[in-house]
């Protein structure tokens, strides 16, 4: 799968992108910082559902693509309001992906169930972490007017962590993953081919996709899988 990330690392008065030439923070250091304090994945009241754009949508109207995109999750204050005490209160016990929808509430577990294996998060914390992932795209799209009866799965995902202080939030890594609608040469096939048996196909790229951006997550906060 073509799959493409950015990182942004925030410190105070300043922020700096993953290729910065001198970067004041580094996924090593947020990962000591991590280890030694509790960080909590946030729960997602809404997993995102799978949204279809069809070669007729395409055909009706050109600039459909860009308003398909479902986002979730409001600003930090909303997040500091929900945030749960512990992640048992927060995520389901377990999730699996149905019909091809709940991505991102499969990924927020597993990362969930990372974070709560950590030594730092069975001790007193010396800090405070929240968690947050987001799915702001999920589609099953129509490749092209131009090609055969192709469809490729298109997805994009923010997990942010922030610090918690008080009632507040201040962030420090702003993590994306997703790919681009028609780079999918190996996984486009028909629609009929996505839904058939209750949408097997999709569901089974979707813990693809679930498994890459964990890995890609845990590489930008400097820890290890």
């Amino acid at each position: 799968m073509d799959l493409s990330s950015k990182v942004y690392y925030l410190v105070p008065f300043l922020a700096l992108t993953a290729c910065s030439s001198t970067p004041q923070i580094s996924p090593k250091q947020i990962g000591e910082h991590i280890k030694s304090g509790k960080t909590t994945v946030l729960p997602i009241e809404k997993p995102i559902q799978l949204s279809e754009k069809t070669k007729s949508q395409l055909v009706s109207n050109a600039i459909i693509s860009s308003v398909l995109g479902t986002a979730l999750g409001g600003g930090h204050g909303e997040a500091a309001k929900i945030l749960a005490e512990t992640t048992g209160q927060a995520l389901p016990e377990s999730y699996k992906i149905a019909s091809g929808s709940g991505a991102d509430l499969a990924l927020a577990k597993k990362l969930s169930e990372y974070f709560s294996y950590l030594p730092g998060n069975n001790s007193a914390p010396a800090k405070n972490y929240v968690l947050t992932v987001k799915a702001k795209k999920w589609e099953l799209g129509y490749v092209s007017l131009l090609s055969s009866q192709e469809y490729d799965l298109t997805h994009h995902f923010q997990i942010l962590l922030d610090e918690k202080e008080g009632n507040n939030l201040k962030n420090v890594a702003d993590i994306y993953c997703g790919n681009v609608s028609g780079n999918n040469k190996n996984t486009r096939m028909s629609h009929e081919a996505w839904a058939a048996e209750n949408y097997k196909a999709l569901n089974m790229e979707a813990e693809k996709v679930v498994g890459e951006c964990y890995q890609r997550t845990l590489t930008a906060l400097g820890l290890s899988g």
